[in-house]
C-alpha cells in the first residue's frame, strides 16, 4: 500500500506543471541604444540581425528588415530584441539574455561545453544565470555580488 501511495505521488509530481519565472519581452526585432529603450511602448524600426564585425570588434553591422545595413560603434548599442521579442544585453563582446527585473536583474547565457570520455565527445547545452544591480551595472555570476555592487547604484 505504500509503495502504491509513493508511486502515484511521484507520478503526480513529475506531471505537474515546472514552475519557471516568466521571462521579460517587447516589441520583436528592435535595436536598443540604451537600457531605458526596454521599456519602450512605441516600437522602432525593426531589424533582421546584428552581427559583429570580425576584425573590428569595436562596430556591429546591423542589418533592417527593409534590406539597408549600417554600422555602428557597438558603444552606442545596449542590446536588442529578438523576433519573439526576447531582449539581450551586449556586455564586454557576449550577449545576455534579459530574464527579470526586480531588485537584481537576472540574465541567462547559453553556452555549449564539450566533454571527451575515452573518445567519444559529449556536447551538452549549459545555461548559466548571471546578474546585476542595474541595467547599465556590471554583470556577475553571484547575486550576492550584484547586490553589493557600490557602482551599480
Amino acid at each position: 500500500m505504500r509503495r502504491t501511495v509513493f508511486i502515484f505521488a511521484l507520478l503526480v509530481a513529475s506531471c505537474s506543471p515546472r514552475i519557471r519565472q516568466e521571462q521579460m519581452r517587447m516589441a520583436p526585432s528592435q535595436l536598443l541604444s540604451r537600457s531605458s529603450d526596454v521599456f519602450r511602448t512605441e516600437p522602432g524600426r525593426p531589424i533582421k540581425a546584428v552581427r559583429s564585425i570580425f576584425l573590428n570588434a569595436k562596430n556591429l553591422n546591423v542589418h533592417y528588415l527593409d534590406g539597408q545595413s549600417e554600422i555602428v560603434p557597438r558603444n552606442e548599442v545596449w542590446g536588442y530584441s529578438d523576433k519573439k521579442g526576447r531582449i539581450y544585453r551586449l556586455y564586454k563582446r557576449a550577449q545576455y539574455e534579459v530574464v527579470n527585473v526586480g531588485d537584481v536583474i537576472t540574465y541567462e547565457q547559453q553556452s555549449t561545453q564539450n566533454t571527451l570520455v575515452g573518445s567519444q565527445t559529449t556536447v551538452t547545452n549549459v545555461i548559466e544565470t548571471f546578474y546585476s544591480k542595474t541595467l547599465d551595472s556590471k554583470i556577475f555570476s553571484s547575486r550576492k555580488k550584484a547586490l553589493q555592487d557600490l557602482a551599480g547604484l
